[in-house]
């Protein structure tokens, strides 16, 4: 390859895959996610993981998404236990809204990370939110909420369960209880995004607006800020 990088074998059947089928490489993600979670990893290389991590931030900074999954995934390989690798991908993964590949990739972080590792919460909490969004995985992300020990992402993931299930008053009613316990503004943010959403499910457009306003001006998850400007657009 020109970067002079040389790749774990199930690097070179994904590329392999891509020549015989000729498709986007998102569409093939899903099932690499899966492969790579079957195969053998190489051995860890701290460094080399270290230098595609900064190389896939860079990308990500110049939205160059695609090229920048690959350089996560890739990192991955070599750093299976840095848990900011699966988040960061994930997180892309969701704005391109690829939620099936985001949701292998929090899978796959949940399967290698220990369990006392600090990051799980976060990881089960987006987790619980892309399940939330299947009608047939609720009881799952009820589940998942059920685990999570910081309450105002319990009653989020609660209230975004509510919300796929067609009950936006119940809803409402579990984001403001959540509002009430966070003073983390992104995670402020995304409740007044969920919110806006209840609203807009009601019918409600002017409270819908005044929380999608609020969402806007706290969001600092790439994702989020992608989910707010489609709101936006296809706002009643």
């Amino acid at each position: 390859m020109s970067s002079g990088r040389a790749l774990h074998p199930a690097a070179f059947s994904l590329m392999a895959m891509r020549i015989t089928f000729n498709g986007p490489p998102l569409r093939l993600l899903t099932l690499f996610i899966f492969l790579l979670g079957c195969s053998s990893l190489p051995p860890a290389d701290p460094d080399r993981s270290q230098h595609l991590h900064e190389e896939a931030a860079q990308q990500t900074f110049l939205k160059n998404y695609p090229t920048a999954i690959e350089l996560y995934r890739e990192a991955i390989l070599y750093a299976p236990g840095k848990s900011i690798l699966y988040r960061q991908q994930a997180e892309i993964l969701e704005t391109v809204l690829n939620f099936d590949a985001a949701r292998e990739t929090y899978e796959l972080a949940l399967k290698r990370l220990p369990q006392s590792h600090l990051d799980r919460e976060t990881i089960l909490y987006r987790y619980g939110l892309l399940l939330a969004r299947e009608p047939d995985q609720h009881h799952r992300a009820q589940e998942i909420a059920q685990r999570l020990s910081d309450p105002a992402r319990k009653l989020d993931l609660q209230g975004v369960v509510a919300l796929h299930d067609d009950r936006p008053i119940r809803a409402l009613e579990l984001f403001s209880d959540a509002l009430q316990l966070t003073d983390d503004t992104n995670q402020q943010s995304r409740i007044y995004y969920h919110a806006a959403r209840a609203y807009y499910q009601r019918g409600d457009s002017g409270a819908g607006g005044k929380a999608l306003f609020h969402a806007v001006n706290g969001a600092s998850s790439l994702a989020l800020k992608k989910q707010i400007k489609l709101l936006f657009e296809q706002r009643p």
